[in-house]
Order: C-alpha cells, then structure tokens, then sequence
C-alpha cells in the first residue's frame, strides 16, 4: 500500500473510531428496562389458581413491576361476555320480529347503536340496515386474505371476524388503575381501516397508554394507512417484538421517527413448556445482547405464585448486577454518521479492496477503475437519498474484503520469505481490526441498531473469503497437486471418495445453512449444551465458529507457516481460519448487539481458539516426529 494510500486509511479509522464513540455513549446511556406483565396471562393465571388479580398486582409492585398490558377485547369475547349478541341469519329468518330488511341465511348479524364499536371499528367488514334507531350490521364470518397483503396467506386464506378487536379489556384497565399501574396498550389493527375507524381506536383508549405493543401480525393503520397511525401515535413510544416481524413495523418506525424501544417476549406456548431458569437466561441474553429494553413477562403456569415471583425477582436482580434498572424504557435518541464521516471509512474500503484486487491477480488499472466505479456509486446512493443501501454496500465490502485481505497478506509474506511469526499475527490482527472498524462505523445508523434494517449478503459474506482466500493461497504458495498426483488420488473412483466427497459437501451445507439461521437447521443438543456452558462460565459466551474452528485453525496456519512453510496443505489451512476473521466481521454487523458486547465475545473466541491452535500445532510437530522416527 503506496504512502498516500496509507494516510487516506488512517483518516478513515479516525473518522471510524469518533463515530463509534458516538454510538458507544448512547449505548452506555440506554441502561433502563421495562418489565410489562400480560394482564390477560396473569387474570387467567390467577382464575386456574384461585387467586384474586389485585393481589397478585399488588405483589408484583412490591418487586418494582408497574406496567400492566391490557389487551383488547375481541368479538368472540365480546359475544361470550353478552356485551352483544351476533345472530345468525337463519334465526332471523325465523323470528318473529317485524320490519327486517333483507337477511342473508349465511350471514351473522350484530344490532348496534351508530356510535357503538361495532359501527366505528369493524363496520368496514360489513353492510348496515337501518332496523328502528338502530343499525343492523350484516357480517360474513371470514374474510379472504391476499398474499400481497401478508406472505403466509397462501397457508391462512382467511381471518375470522370473531378474532377482531372491539374495545380495550375494560376490566383489567379498571384494575391497572386501582393499582397505580402504567398501562401498555395491546392495540390491534382493524382488518379494514381508515382514518375514521383508526381515530376511534386510540379515542378508546382516552390517551392512558405510555407505551404501545401492537397485537396480532400487523402494525397499526397496515396496510394502507400507516400514515394516519403514526399521527395518531404522535410521540408515543411503541414497542418492536423481536422475531414477531409485524407487517408495517418498518414503515411505522420510519413514519414515528423511530420512537420505538426493542421488545423481548416469550410467547403463550412457550411459557408452558420452558424452564424458568432457561427463560431468565432468554430475557437477560435479549437485554444484554440485542438492545431488548422491554421484557414481555407472563407467569410460568405450573409454577406457584411464589414461586413466580421468586423468579422475576431473580431475574430483576440479575439485571440490576449487569447494571441495568428497571424503570420506564425509553427510545434511544436518532444518530447517524454524517457524510464527513461515512466517506473516508468508504475510501478505506475501496483502497484496501484495490489491494485486493492486486492480490487475486487483477491488473493494476482494472482494479483502480474498479474502486473509483464502487465509489462513485456508493457516494451517488447516498447523495440521492438512498443512505440505508449506501451503508448496506459498503458494509458488505468490508465484510468480504478484510479477512481475505488478511489471509491473501499472509501468504503473500510467506511467498516473500517474510514468515516470521509476530509479523503474521500482526498482519492478522491489523487487518481484522480494520475490518471491525470500518463494517461498525458503515453501519452508525439508528435503524441498524434498532434492526429496522439490517446488514445483508450474511450467506455470501462467509462463502467469498474462504475461496477468495484459497485462490489467493494457491497463487502464492503454489497448489501442490501435479496432474499426475490428481489423477492417482481420484482414479480410479471408490466409496472413500464417495465419502469425502459427501463429508465435504455436507460441512459446506452445515456451513452456510446455519449463517443467518433461516434454513431451519437444528441444533444438536451437544452443541446447545456447549453455548450454555460457555455462557455460564464467560456470561457473553463466544461464537463457536471462531473459538472452535476458525481462529484454531488460523492459529495453526500461522505457527505452520512461520517454521514448516513448505507444508502442502497450508493454503488449506489458511483459508479454513479466514471462516474465523469471517465470523468476527459477522458479530459485529448485528449493529444491534452493543459493541462492547461484540468486543468481549471477539476476545475470548481469540484466546480459546489461539489455545487450541497452539495445542494442535505441538501435537501435530509430535505426531511428525513419532512418525518420522518410526
């Protein structure tokens, strides 16, 4: 890398490290987390167990719970309660009562007032007819879903209208006030909306909610009316829950300012079947990991009540000794990296991509066209507006140029005789701190963060620098294999080369389908067994990719390289350690893990991978030296 070069990285890895400062003080900032308790869990809870729900209220208080969420109360319940009757059309058609407008035998029929909830909250869903000084609402009792509307919808082709919303549960509002407690409002979205019957909806809550969790699998106002939700949510704060993906979530964040806080729940079926130890170590992994901020709690149905609420107080405590406290959450302020700050992290990418580029045998003019293509265009995505894609680019870049740049600088050294070892680890660390910088500092966005976005090309980001790097490997230290040795090992075709082959294949599947963790691969029960032990003894518990065989086999490449560089099977040692550096720029692209959290993980799957590298490599040199001597 040419001086001029040099001093246009270091500007970027100034300008890398104050923006990262910037995010590092909100994150020091963000310590308050809410604990909410689902009134509808607990009212049932407290039916199934014989207790009455403001007692149970009034000992949640006492361990510093004071946020109750009140659901809405749907037709069915609604019907069930006789807060009104839903009457079939063929009882209609069989009634004596006079003056009935056209009735439809597969219709259901609900007599309300003009002003009454089913008139100004699912009217949309029906026809009405005038019936004296009422109104005759004529629904059917499913409605189609599109799949534009919602993907799973070629599965669920319908709702149903017994599962729409009427009015907040008013009972347990009731309670939640008698008990002094902060009411967190489970809005559910009408199936048809407007402004009108969106007006209505948060007219029923009397503005009493100080935070909004949305029910149901859509956002307030989804799909065509976010705009008028976000006006009527005005500055209150609403909560994302994670993995629920709510349809709308990203629009409404956008369209709100980002007001919202990270919301960390386990679900009804769940809470039946899993521990309550396990569940606590799920809560303070959400708060300590991924920027949860408020705690969805229900009570563990086989559990006593005691026993409940030993277990949130555990769980209180818990987060009081990782220097949490309980209390209102509250939306992290807006930030982001200005351009002054964003472009000389970019040039640093493309610079060290050039490099690259030299080192996978690309000409020097192709390779500077390249660069300056690359940053043109990131600099024209951002100017035009598109500053998430810009971001998304550039982040990507970093996360597939440093660790083969790393890799490709090793055996480029090792080609050059320069094997030493504190060189190599020099060139290994510093070109995956560099790596770390400049991916954070792309990404100082809020809405990473929150994960309104997120980094994207997971599954590609490990795929290109293992092969990337044994390209490189192979043009520096030679592929070792004659036509002659390659066809002696290959022909003629056995079962172990059947084996090997399957063994290879099925390693690389296990490889890529668990990036990302959306092909559905299962954990092994070993494997969960081991993250577990690791969190317990280390609290932030490193990845296994890196502690276990990226940074091992990295560490072996190095040692190899540095006193038998003219092992054949070192360019495949080396690009099976670049899966480590890979794995560390993968931890620190989850922008919503705290970077002090991704630091402390990086550290520990370097010095339990760097141990067990060193170890391999000692029982490697004895293993040669029996076998030599033998």
């Amino acid at each position: 890398m040419k001086k001029g070069s040099t001093w246009v990285v270091i500007l970027g890895i100034i300008c890398a490290l104050y923006g990262i400062s910037s995010r590092y003080r909100i994150e020091n900032a963000d310590k308050t987390v809410e604990l909410v308790v689902d009134a509808e869990a607990l009212r049932s809870y407290a039916k199934k167990n014989d207790y009455q729900i403001e007692t149970l209220l009034s000992d949640l208080v006492v361990i510093e719970i004071k946020a109750l969420a009140v659901p809405e109360t749907n037709l069915a319940e609604a019907a069930s309660n006789k807060e009104i009757t839903v009457i079939p059309g063929t009882y209609l058609l069989l009634s004596n009562l006079k003056d009935l407008p056209a009735i439809d035998p597969r219709k259901l029929y609900i007599i309300d007032q003009p002003s009454g909830p089913v008139s100004q909250r699912i009217g949309l869903l029906g026809q009405s007819k005038s019936l004296a000084d009422n109104l005759l609402w004529e629904f059917s009792e499913v409605y189609p879903v599109s799949t534009t509307r919602r993907k799973e919808a070629n599965k669920e082709l319908t709702i149903s209208i017994w599962d729409e919303a009427l009015h907040p549960d008013y009972d347990l509002w009731q309670v939640a006030n008698d008990t002094n407690l902060r009411i967190v409002s489970r809005i559910q979205n009408p199936f048809f909306n407007n402004q009108t019957n969106l007006s209505y909806v948060f007219s029923q809550w009397q503005d009493k909610p100080s935070l909004i969790i949305f029910a149901g699998k859509e956002v307030l106002g989804y799909p065509d009316n976010l705009p008028e939700a976000a006006l009527l949510i005005n500055d209150k704060t609403w909560g994302l829950i994670e993995f629920a993906n709510q349809y709308g979530e990203k629009e409404l964040a956008r369209l709100t300012n980002y007001n919202v806080v990270r919301v960390h729940s386990i679900t009804p079926l769940e809470i039946i079947k899993i521990e309550p130890h396990k569940a606590q170590e799920r809560y303070l992994r959400a708060v300590r990991e991924r920027g949860a901020r408020v705690l969805y709690l229900r009570p563990f149905p086989k559990l006593s009540w005691q026993e409940n609420l030993t277990c949130f107080k555990i769980l209180i405590d818990s987060l009081q000794e990782e220097g949490f406290r309980p209390g209102e959450a509250i939306p992290k302020p807006f930030f982001k990296s200005s351009l002054v700050l964003f472009w000389p992290v970019m040039l640093g990418i493309v610079i060290c991509g050039i490099e690259l580029m030299l080192l996978l045998g690309f000409n020097k003019s192709f390779s500077l066209y390249t660069g300056i293509v690359f940053l043109l265009l990131i600099t024209g995505l951002y100017l035009k507006g598109y500053t998430i894609m810009a971001r998304q680019i550039a982040s990507f870049g970093a996360a597939v140029v440093f660790p083969t740049l790393a890799i490709g600088k090793v055996a480029q050294n090792v080609h050059k005789g320069k094997n030493k070892l504190l060189i190599q680890l020099g060139t290994v660390l510093g070109y995956t701190f560099l790596g770390i910088l400049f991916l954070t500092a792309s990404l100082l966005d809020l809405r990473f963060v929150i994960k309104v976005e997120q980094f994207l090309g997971v599954k590609l980001m490990h795929v290109l620098p293992p092969l990337l790097s044994l390209w490189i490997c192979f043009r520096f230290l030679g592929f070792n294999w004659s036509k002659k040795k390659l066809r002696r090992f290959f022909w003629p075709l056995t079962w172990s080369h059947i084996l090997i082959i399957v063994i290879i294949l099925g390693a690389g599947f296990i490889y890529i389908g668990r990036t990302g963790h959306d092909w559905g691969l299962p954990v092994p029960k070993a494997e969960e067994n081991l993250r577990i032990f690791l969190e317990r003894v280390f609290l932030i518990r490193p990845r296994l990719k890196e502690a276990f065989i990226g940074h091992p086999v990295l560490c072996l490449a190095l040692l190899v390289a540095a006193f038998t560089p003219q092992a054949w099977y070192l360019p495949y040692l080396l690009a099976i350690g670049s899966i480590g550096i890979t794995s560390v720029l993968n931890t620190f692209s989850h922008a919503h893990t705290p970077i002090m959290v991704s630091l402390v993980r990086t550290g520990w799957g370097l010095l339990i991978g760097a141990a067990i590298g060193v170890l391999a490599f000692y029982l490697l040199k004895l293993t040669a030296r029996k076998i030599t001597r033998g």
